[in-house]
């Protein structure tokens, strides 16, 4: 009997970490980010365009068909700027 209530305590130990190291594994985004990603939710909705390089992507930002919004979001590493291409 002794030996399953830890077996018992450890697998609810055991649960009780994973669940607390998954909130921070799915990647906590900040207030601002939030306000940030609420705002452009509520523009949209938008196409998005994945440039791999500044090499492929400055042509189009000094293109004069590109209109800059001022919402900008850096998130995980990666800058999401959003505009109207005419």
């Amino acid at each position: 009997m002794a030996i399953s209530s830890k077996l018992f305590l450890s697998f609810v130990l055991a649960f009780l970490v994973l669940i607390f190291t998954l909130d921070e594994a799915n990647g906590a985004i900040s207030g601002k980010t939030r306000k940030l990603i609420d705002m452009a939710n509520k523009k949209g909705p938008y196409l998005g365009l994945v440039i791999p390089n500044l090499f492929e992507m400055n042509p189009l930002l000094q293109h004069p068909s590109y209109k800059p919004s001022d919402l900008t979001i850096d998130y995980a590493g990666r800058r999401f700027r959003f505009g109207r291409i005419d």
